[in-house]
């Protein structure tokens, strides 16, 4: 008797998630995915150079440069998050300076 009991419990339980995969309503809702590139490292057509400055305790700047052939939107990432910068939408030839006064350096440029 048990043995039918817990095959029949099986049966039961195996037909309901059979049910509830095939309905819709209960299936999780798909998302939108976000552009692969949007938060990534910019792509080496954007130039990047700077430096640090240790003569008043510290801080760093970084110019970015946009050399690709097509507008790009990049921003500036410093070592902590309170030091990177806006997002800054360049032309393909422009640039930007992003200057930190404060300890911390440089970390990354990514898309946005």
């Amino acid at each position: 008797m048990r043995r039918c009991l817990a095959v029949a419990g099986l049966t039961a339980c195996l037909g309901l998630s059979s049910f509830l995969a095939a309905t819709p309503a209960l299936a999780a809702p798909a998302t939108a995915a976000a552009p692969a590139s949007a938060g990534g490292t910019a792509p080496a057509c954007i130039g990047r150079t700077g430096g640090s400055d240790d003569r008043f305790g510290g801080g760093w700047s970084e110019t970015v440069t946009n050399n690709c052939g097509k507008t790009m939107r990049v921003k500036v990432l410093g070592s902590v998050s309170w030091q990177h910068s806006a997002c800054h939408t360049l032309a393909p030839g422009q640039s930007f300076t992003h200057t930190e006064h404060h300890f911390g350096h440089y970390y990354k440029t990514v898309v946005c």
